[in-house]
């Protein structure tokens, strides 16, 4: 996880203790050591360019 508190502290912490998950987190401001960071922009890459080959209007952005 990116060290947000909702998910180092608290319930999540105890239920993830109680199940012996055990927990990974990122540096803060690295986005690379987070696979589906890579994943996500993929995906926005392709959207976008299959929207600028179809002039598809950006405020569809959300549907697309």
């Amino acid at each position: 996880t990116d060290n947000a508190k909702v998910l180092s502290e608290g319930k999540w912490k105890k239920l993830c203790m109680k199940h012996y998950i055990r927990q990974c987190f990122t540096e803060p401001h690295s986005p690379w050591q987070n696979a589906s960071e890579l994943a996500i922009g993929i995906v926005k890459h392709s959207v976008r360019s299959l929207m600028q080959k179809t002039n598809t209007p950006a405020r569809l952005w959300d549907y697309c």
